[in-house]
């Protein structure tokens, strides 16, 4: 019986990899960029909520790189891309620069549904121009 639950688990974790999409070096990447970003924003004595900010930038944008990879290779898709950063970068400098001016410290559970909405919208954004550039070509 034990050989036959090994089995299973063995077929559970596998089947696990098989359906990983993010390569050790996309996340080696997103790990080293946090990180200097964290450095560099302790170096320069930005205060804590700053970290808030490069934890959601991070997240988002490596995650939505790491989905559309097939993408890559389409000058829309990076068009979209730099896009959605530019304006996530004002956001971010409108609401932690000037609407949290007064807080040291933003708490990233706070952050998550800002993270997930962002994501849905980054994504759908990419879906939309994508599809609709396709259709006017």
């Amino acid at each position: 019986m034990s050989t036959n639950m090994e089995g299973i688990l063995t077929t559970v974790q596998d089947s696990r990899k098989a359906k990983s999409n993010v390569s050790l070096s996309e996340q080696l990447i997103a790990c080293s960029v946090t990180m200097i970003a964290a450095v560099i924003a302790g170096v320069i004595g930005a205060p804590d909520k700053w970290l808030a900010a490069i934890f959601v930038t991070v997240v988002t944008f490596a995650g939505m790189l790491s989905y559309f990879r097939k993408s890559w290779l389409s000058k829309q898709f990076w068009a979209i891309m730099a896009a959605a950063f530019l304006i996530h970068l004002i956001l971010m400098w409108v609401i932690f620069g000037i609407f949290l001016r007064q807080r040291e410290d933003v708490g990233l559970v706070v952050c998550l549904p800002d993270i997930l909405l962002e994501c849905f919208l980054v994504y759908h954004a990419v879906r939309f121009f994508k599809g609709e550039l396709k259709e006017g070509q």
